[in-house]
This record gives structure tokens, sequence and C-alpha cells, in this order.
């Protein structure tokens, strides 16, 4: 019962917690440079959120529950840093989001 109501909590959170999808452009960029610039922003994010997440010392707590809802959130964080880096490395290649993005709560 403890598990489906933090699983369930996560859930409400994460849902709250949400950003919106934001578009990209840079004036002058081909479909094509587009694509391959935001596949290696993709890859380079996601193996940095990795890294940065295999880094983070390990939990001491021994009970299943938590240790379920640790999981399950650290999944949610990793995914976070990574769409942060995404973004960032997008910046750095001189492409600009088309819409303010807002973050909720």
């Amino acid at each position: 019962m403890k598990n489906i109501f933090l699983m369930t909590l996560g859930l409400l959170i994460l849902g709250a917690c949400t950003k919106p999808i934001t578009s990209w452009q840079q004036p002058g960029v081909s479909a094509d440079q587009w694509s391959q610039d935001r596949a290696e922003c993709n890859s380079w994010s996601r193996r940095q959120a990795e890294q940065d997440y295999a880094e983070r010392p390990p939990s001491n707590n021994t009970d299943a529950t938590d240790k379920g809802f640790r999981a399950f959130m650290s999944t949610y964080d990793v995914k976070l840093a990574q769409q942060d880096l995404m973004e960032s490395c997008l910046r750095r290649l001189g492409y600009t989001p088309t819409e303010q993005k807002t973050e909720e709560k």
C-alpha cells in the first residue's frame, strides 16, 4: 500500500513539474544541419547526464519502498538534467527557442 501511495505521489509531482516542448531555430540552418546538430546534442547530453548520475554517491537506506521511490525519482532527475544539457548545447551552437519556455512550480 505504501508503494502505491509513493508511486502515485511521484507521478503527481512529475506531472506538475514538466516543461513544455520548445521549438528551436537558427536562421540559415538547413534541415539536415538541424538534424545533425540535434542528434549530436542529444547524444552528448544523454552521456553527460548518465555520467553525472553514475558519479552520485549511493544511498545507504535499505528500505525497499524507499529504494524504489528513489530509483524512480533518480530516473526523473536524469531526464531533467539531460533536457537542460540538451538546451545548453543547442544554445552553444547558436540556436534559440522560438517561444518563451515557462517552468511550472
